[in-house]
């Protein structure tokens, strides 16, 4: 960058090099000159945290910020990605992405990084161009070349595709506890809610307002050390002819298991471990989803295991 800068005053400072001066150092630095930096493609999917899962055509705006940074010699490019749903329910979908670290050193022997010539970059639109993808070309100048955006996904013939889901409140749960020497004591620990969506293990992605119907089970168990409370729940959504009380159609069915992160007892009681749940440790609900594309919320009891369920089944659309 020093070689190919442009002088910017006369005359040059004595001792010095005849291109330098203390007022304007070695010059214009000339952008094309510099070293350039290949930044492999980006792809990223930020996580919807609001609203339901489908825009329906209420935008979305977005706005993706982009930025380099420097750490010895090698590049990240770290940024954040906004999709907001202009009305309704407000649907949005955020979070931060990060690159693969870049290493330079292999580029100049020797040499470190100095500056960036390019090294941030802030992207808003409203995506109009509904359920296509949007490609934005962007100067040679700029940190992004190109941005390849795909905001609401609603098919045209109205269809869609649908992401089933369940999220359960837990009550709390009361254990007795057991020292090393022997010691008994009881506690309630408070479990977080958990949202579990099943993987699509036969039929297509709709229900295509045929049911579903539901199965939910769910218990709490003590893990190996016995020093966590761990929520486990599994839950199958199958297309079904309510009418005929039998499964509907390519027999769509989204079935699956998974264990949870818990609460631990260890901060509280340290040394002691789980002798016995005392409490409600198991549930099962069974339903059939009638208030189609809306989400049911089912209320317990409060000495049962699950103090609520908030199921979706059948929906119109999904992103």
């Amino acid at each position: 960058m020093q070689k190919n800068a442009l002088d910017m005053d006369d005359p040059y400072t004595p001792g010095l090099d005849p291109k330098v001066d203390n007022a304007t150092g070695v010059g214009l630095i000339q952008a094309e000159f510099a070293i350039p930096i290949t930044i492999p493609n980006i792809t990223f999917i930020p996580p919807h945290i609001r609203g339901d899962l489908e825009f329906s055509g209420n935008g979305p705006c977005i706005k993706i910020e982009s930025r380099v940074v420097i750490q010895n010699n090698t590049l990240q490019i770290i940024g954040n990605a906004l999709f907001e749903e202009t009305r309704s329910d407000f649907t949005t979908f955020d979070g931060s992405f990060s690159s693969d670290p870049i290493d330079i050193s292999g580029l100049l022997q020797g040499f470190i990084v100095n500056s960036l010539v390019a090294s941030a970059d802030t992207f808003e639109t409203v995506d109009v161009g509904l359920w296509e993808t949007q490609t934005i070309l962007r100067g040679s100048n700029a940190l992004v070349g190109r941005y390849e955006i795909q905001g609401d996904t609603r098919q045209r013939a109205g269809g869609g595709s649908d992401e089933p889901s369940v999220s359960v409140t837990f009550n709390p749960v009361r254990v007795r506890l057991r020292s090393p020497q022997g010691q008994f004591i009881e506690d309630t620990f408070s479990l977080p809610e958990i949202t579990f969506s099943p993987s699509r293990i036969r039929g297509d992605d709709e229900f295509d307002s045929h049911g579903p119907k539901i199965q939910i089970q769910t218990q709490v168990i003590a893990d190996s050390t016995r020093t966590l409370l761990r929520p486990v729940i599994s839950a199958r959504f199958e297309e079904w002819d309510t009418a005929k009380n039998e499964p509907k159609a390519d027999f769509t069915t989204f079935d699956g298991m998974q264990e949870f992160a818990g609460a631990s007892i260890s901060q509280r009681h340290p040394g002691f471990v789980i002798d016995a749940i005392l409490s409600d440790s198991r549930d099962l609900v069974e339903t059939v989803d009638l208030p189609l594309t809306a989400d049911q919320t089912i209320v317990l009891d409060s000495d049962e295991l699950i103090r609520a369920y908030t199921v979706r089944g059948d929906g119109d659309g999904n992103d």
